[in-house]
């Protein structure tokens, strides 16, 4: 069983340990280490932070994480991810995750290194808010393309085996102040139904087709 090994770095407390990592196909053993806390009041010495290293090191100790749950994200996108979309969804579908999000978006310099297990929900959720923040133009529907690119990057991950815990995408929501683009028009009234379906009345396929039209409409 690994205890690691606490250090104080500045003014944080640092847990420094071994994991696996795969690196050009083979797993190979590596030095790791966690920022643990700040070093102040709340956490004065290594004994007031056993508790917090203990609980990193509990899924490595337990075996519950994967060699490939190290991976940077981007590389997890570029390398795995976006050959299956290739592969597998349509082109369309490809040309807007690579150019129209991931390459338009920074998401490669907005992960800044994280790898697949070590992101969470609020890391999805502080990048949604701040893309937004950053391009006010954007609408919900694009943020809600963005957020379904980001879930079936974790979702991938989780198939293939790269990570086990729930796709950390799952509960982040959008803003609430980005604009939805509204529906211009109008609504028939009854009265305005029954005479469409006078007019037409020679023509009882006609007759059909417009009492199915403007009752979508009417609703």
């Amino acid at each position: 069983m690994q205890r690691g090994t606490i250090t104080r770095h500045r003014n944080n407390w640092i847990l420094r340990f071994w994991e696996y990592q795969v690196k050009d196909g083979q797993r190979v053993r590596v030095r790791g280490y966690k920022n643990l806390a700040p070093i102040g009041r709340a956490y004065p010495n290594k004994k007031s932070v056993e508790s917090l290293a203990w609980k990193q090191l509990e899924p490595l100790n337990t075996k519950r994480l994967q060699p490939e749950g190290a991976m940077p994200i981007g590389d997890f996108i570029e390398n795995v991810y976006f050959p299956f979309v290739k592969e597998m969804l349509r082109p369309s579908t490809y040309k807007d995750y690579k150019r129209d999000i991931y390459e338009r978006h920074d998401i490669r310099g907005r992960l800044a290194g994280l790898r697949l297990r070590d992101f969470r929900t609020v890391h999805g959720q502080k990048m949604v808010a701040a893309i937004a923040k950053d391009n006010p133009e954007l609408g919900h529907k694009t943020l809600l393309r963005l957020k379904s690119f980001l879930s079936g990057v974790f979702r991938q991950a989780r198939s293939e085996g790269f990570i086990d815990e729930q796709n950390p995408m799952r509960d982040v929501t959008l803003p609430k102040n980005v604009r939805r683009k509204k529906f211009i028009g109008g609504t028939y009234t009854i009265k305005e139904i029954l005479r469409m379906m006078e007019l037409v009345s020679s023509s009882r396929m006609a007759n059909k087709l417009i009492y199915i039209h403007v009752l979508l409409l009417w609703k």
